[in-house]
């Protein structure tokens, strides 16, 4: 048959491979991938009658597809709760490159007005205590 379908009770579904290459274009990649997840209402499994004389495969063939369904929303909600924490990090990571820089603008402001006998050593000590404040302030923050 052409569109035979293997089932083993301890594998799952096999399907035989198309008989062509698919011919779709992938969206092209976004930060939002909600489209991969269309919001579409989940039809309970284990309240659909089984029909008459269905086989002990047919039934574990359902069992499967409802883990599998479960498995994927279980997915999805791991995959926003990611996204919201790369957000988080973004900000966070944004606040701490500003915060830097003003640390070394500083620190620039601060060398230029120094006496020509500093020396370089004491501008690089006063650059990482700068970094270490910085470091210290960062770690208050988480």
């Amino acid at each position: 048959a052409p569109h035979s379908v293997n089932f083993d009770a301890m594998q799952g579904a096999s399907f035989p491979p198309p008989s062509q290459p698919s011919q779709h274009s992938l969206p092209q990649a976004q930060d939002d991938l909600s489209f991969a997840f269309p919001q579409v209402p989940a039809i309970p499994l284990s309240t659909t009658p089984a029909p008459h004389g269905s086989s002990d495969n047919e039934k574990a063939l359902m069992r499967r597809v409802e883990e599998l369904t479960k498995a994927l929303e279980s997915a999805r909600e791991a995959q926003n709760a990611a996204g919201r924490e790369l957000r988080r990090l973004g900000a966070e990571n944004s606040q701490l490159k500003t915060k830097n820089e003003e640390l070394e603008n500083a620190l620039k402001r601060a060398s230029s007005g120094l006496s020509r006998d500093n020396t370089r050593g004491e501008l690089e000590e006063m650059l990482i205590e700068a970094k270490l404040r910085n470091a210290e302030d960062a770690n208050e923050i988480m």
